[in-house]
């Protein structure tokens, strides 16, 4: 590359462009960084979820299995799809808050003895 091909605007416009893609990424940072900040500082305020089976205050993510036949699949291929959920470590119940009735809309749910079952 010689000195003649060397366009000094090119490179103006550049990094004006990187400059404001820099400036863009650095305020959106900026303001995730305030989320996390104010709700850290909000958490001592916000309730504790319980579970409502026994009332034990500590979950662990599980997932519901969603299958789509090709069929209905909007690629036209069978489609697995995760539906997140949370169940107390305690008893393992599942509060309805967690448990969208979509993802469980095809399943029995009662136990051997009559009572509720996800």
């Amino acid at each position: 590359m010689s000195s003649s091909d060397f366009d000094p605007k090119i490179l103006k416009q550049v990094a004006g462009t990187m400059a404001e893609a820099l400036t863009e990424k650095s305020q959106q940072q900026a303001r995730e960084k305030k989320i996390v900040e104010d709700l850290t500082l909000g958490v001592d305020k916000a309730q504790t979820v319980k579970c409502d089976s026994c009332g034990h205050h500590i979950f662990e993510k599980g997932i519901v299995l969603k299958r789509f036949s090709a069929i209905i699949s909007p690629t036209g291929d069978e489609v697995v799809v995760p539906v997140d959920v949370f169940s107390c470590i305690k008893c393992g119940n599942v509060n309805d808050e967690f448990l969208p009735s979509y993802a469980i809309s095809d399943v029995k749910k009662v136990d051997e003895n009559g009572l509720p079952s996800y």
